[in-house]
Order: C-alpha cells, then sequence, then structure tokens
C-alpha cells in the first residue's frame, strides 16, 4: 500500500492522507464499512476467533474451509482490511496463532495483528509478563504473514495496554517493518484518555513515522445515552478529530453474567420496543429512536454509515479548501467545546503550533 500526506488542519488534530492499493485510491479521514453496508472503499472484515475453534481449525479441513469460505464470502472490490479477536484469556499455542495467520492472509488486502482483549485483560496487574505475552504473540503473528509473499501489515495497540509499555509495545512493531496502527478502543469513547493517546501518537512521531503511519479507530464507543438525553454526541464519527485517518466499526459485544441480563429484560418488558440510533449529520449527533422491528434498526445501522461516509467527504473538502473545519464544526450543535480544546491540544502537542500545511503529492 502507498501512503502520501495531503494537509494538515491548522488548528485540530485532523489531516488527509493519500491511500493506494491496487487500483483503489481513497484519501481520509474515511469511514470503514463492513459487507453489511457494502458502500466504502475501505471494508472491515472482524472475525472472532476462540481457542475451541482454532484447535477445531488444525484437526479438521472441513472447519479450515469453513473459516475460509467465511472470509471470502466478506470481501468487496475495495481495501479489505481483515481485524482477527482472539477471545479466550488463556494463551494460544504456536500453531494457533500460524493457523490464525494464514487464514487471515489468504483473504486480506491489508493484515491485521490480532485484539487480545480478553488476554489483556487476564494479565494486566502482572507486571512484565503483559508485555512479553504481547510481544511474543504477535512475533509469531507476524513472522507467519511474512513467510507468504508480501502483504500490508497493520499493529493492534490496544487501549487497555498501560501506558508504562506503550513506546515499548510501538517500538517492538516499528523493528518489524509495522508502522500503522489499528487502536483498538474497546468500547471506550475516543476521548476518554486523552493522555494515553498523546502519548501513542509521541511514542510514533519519535521514529518521525507521522507522514507514513495509517492510523485506524476500532471499536470505539459511539456515546451513551442518559436517561432522560434523546440526543448525545456521535463520539466514534468524532474520531477524526483526533488524528485518526479511518474510522472503523465498533464490534464490541454487550457483557454481562446471566443475572445481568435477566435483569435488562425484566427492566424493559417483554414487549418493550427496540430502541436504535439515528444519525444526523446537521448536528453530529445521534438521536434516540424506538421500533418494534429488528429490520428497521438494521437499516438505520446501514444508513448511519452511509451519512457517515458522505460526512468525511464533506470534511475532506473542507480542509482542502480552508485551513480548518474548526469553524464547520462548531456549526454541529453535538460538537462541545470541550471536544474542541481537546482536539486543538493534540494537535500542538504532535504537529507544534506553528502552521503545518504540506502539499498533497497526488
Amino acid at each position: 500500500m502507498e501512503i502520501r500526506p495531503g494537509s494538515v488542519d491548522e488548528e485540530l488534530a485532523m489531516r488527509t492522507m493519500r491511500l493506494s492499493y491496487s487500483d483503489v485510491n481513497i484519501e481520509t479521514p474515511y469511514k470503514a464499512c463492513s459487507h453489511r453496508a457494502p458502500i466504502a472503499e475501505v471494508n472491515e472484515v472482524f472475525t472472532r476467533y476462540s481457542k475451541k475453534k482454532l484447535t477445531n481449525m488444525l484437526g479438521s479441513t472441513i472447519e479450515e474451509r469453513r473459516a475460509n469460505t467465511d472470509l471470502k464470502s466478506r470481501r468487496n472490490g475495495g481495501i479489505n482490511v481483515l481485524v482477527p479477536e482472539y477471545t479466550d484469556a488463556a494463551v494460544p499455542n504456536e500453531e494457533m496463532v500460524r493457523a490464525l495467520a494464514q487464514v487471515q492472509h489468504a483473504h486480506a488486502d491489508v493484515v491485521v495483528t490480532p485484539v487480545w482483549s480478553n488476554l489483556i485483560g487476564e494479565l494486566v496487574g502482572q507486571g512484565d509478563r503483559l508485555m512479553t505475552t504481547l510481544v511474543n504473540l504477535n512475533d509469531s503473528y507476524i513472522e507467519s504473514i511474512e513467510a507468504f509473499n508480501n502483504k500490508t501489515i497493520w499493529g493492534v495497540v490496544p487501549q487497555r495496554l498501560p501506558r508504562l509499555y506503550l513506546r515499548e509495545y510501538i517500538q517492538r512493531l516499528v523493528e518489524r517493518d509495522v508502522t500503522s496502527f489499528v487502536v483498538d478502543f474497546n468500547n471506550a469513547a475516543v476521548d476518554s484518555n486523552p493522555s494515553w493517546l498523546s502519548e501513542l501518537l509521541m511514542a510514533v512521531k519519535e521514529y518521525r513515522l507521522l507522514e507514513e503511519s495509517v492510523f485506524y479507530a476500532l471499536n470505539a464507543n459511539e456515546g451513551r445515552f442518559s436517561k432522560r438525553a434523546e440526543v448525545i454526541p456521535a463520539k466514534d464519527f468524532l474520531c477524526c478529530g483526533f488524528d485518526f485517518d479511518l474510522l472503523g466499526m465498533n464490534n464490541t459485544m454487550v457483557r454481562g453474567n446471566k443475572e445481568f441480563f435477566e435483569k435488562l429484560r425484566n427492566n424493559r418488558g417483554i414487549d418493550a420496543a427496540i430502541t436504535y440510533r439515528d444519525f444526523d449529520r446537521n448536528n453530529y449527533g445521534y438521536r434516540r429512536r424506538e421500533t418494534e422491528s429488528r429490520d428497521v434498526r438494521e437499516q438505520a445501522k446501514r444508513m448511519n454509515l452511509r451519512r457517515q461516509v458522505e460526512e468525511s467527504a464533506i470534511l475532506r473538502q473542507r480542509l482542502a479548501e480552508d485551513r480548518s473545519v474548526k469553524g464547520y464544526i462548531l456549526t454541529k450543535q453535538s460538537v462541545t467545546e470541550k471536544m474542541i480544546s481537546s482536539s486543538k491540544a493534540l494537535r500542538a502537542e504532535i504537529y507544534g503550533r506553528e502552521r503545518a500545511r504540506q502539499t498533497t503529492l497526488i
């Protein structure tokens, strides 16, 4: 994949980048979609693999064929970014990691190192064991990918990784020639931990890679409704104001024990309406809606993605024509001054306060 820098917003942590792969050319910021809503040139293929599933793939050609068929059916003609998540808290063995890498490689245009969320949750608090385990697993995965023909590899950076290990973690990825990063927010909002995000970007800056790196936001929280709020800021879409080039999907699942879900059902009632989010381009917010049809909710999800794809094009156009999109974004009622201040502070720290407008190379 060819990556070329475009322009940097003079006030906010936002920029344009040109990405080229085969005959596909896109400019960021850009909203990725999935096979359920094939309306974008970046197709995110997110797949979960348990230890049991990998064991079955190793022991059965039927299971391995099924895994390949599933991935093949979810590709499209754009840039296919394959993101695997390993769902167990137990460390997989080398054969499992190799099998995972090989099935991803067969169908990816961009191969992403695995999301290890549950494993990280198990190892947090165990000191250097967390870092050693992640590095060894990533090394094994990358080596398996590199054994085949070259494909672009992006490295997952989990937000659950303590900042103590961030710089070393980035260093190890860069040493393996992995210089673009998928930040797994694990259903946290992009602005929930600004000091951690700043530390990550500064670590990449140390290697002078900012103009060569793509930043992909994965599993960012959309924002949580309070009991009375009818409209809340679309925090997942606002990732583009925190130096993210590609805005991925939120694939996280609601977690809880049996009692939690029983209580949830009782509170809602058997005949309770199905709630869903409706993205409003005019205010950059999600409006709470209700329906009795799951089909309506799924249609709304696809429409939200379409609107965000279209709105990201507006942001690119505004940034090309103006020195900053700040004035345009401030017309959106759900965008707060606090969000603007956070984006400005991040931009000043990363790019400096001087004008940082580059010449587009395409």
